[in-house]
């Protein structure tokens, strides 16, 4: 099934601004590529030991939550695991609005490496 919201990068969407009658082209493009976006990729945290091995690449951490009442402000947080171990993830992003359309296009996405996330096409 398609979803409106993700696109091939460099495929416009058309919306239409009923107000003034005019049409604006919203631009896709990867979520890793975008400017809300503050550092990519997030680093791994969380509590423990320090005996446990970390996701050296994007691709080995799967995100199994993201923390959709936990939206703080500026900050997305993600649970992911890498080898049976959690680790927490805060996508830092430059607006709180951007964030809560965020966390609302991640929750949607759950089971996916990092690196998909960061593959993502959105255009809001």
């Amino acid at each position: 099934m398609w979803d409106s919201r993700l696109r091939l990068s460099g495929r416009p969407r058309l919306d239409s601004l009923s107000s003034a009658g005019a049409t604006r082209i919203i631009q896709a493009m990867r979520l890793r590529d975008h400017a809300k976006i503050v550092d990519w990729p997030p680093q791994p945290g969380g509590a423990g030991d320090g005996s446990k091995e970390h996701p050296q690449a994007q691709s080995q951490a799967v995100i199994e939550e993201v923390h959709v009442g936990s939206v703080a402000n500026k900050s997305v947080p993600l649970s992911g695991t890498f080898r049976g171990t959690a680790f927490t993830y805060d996508i830092l992003t430059k607006d709180p609005s951007f964030a809560r359309k965020l966390v609302a296009e991640l929750a949607r996405h759950v089971g996916k490496t990092l690196q998909e996330i960061g593959d993502l096409d959105v255009d809001f």
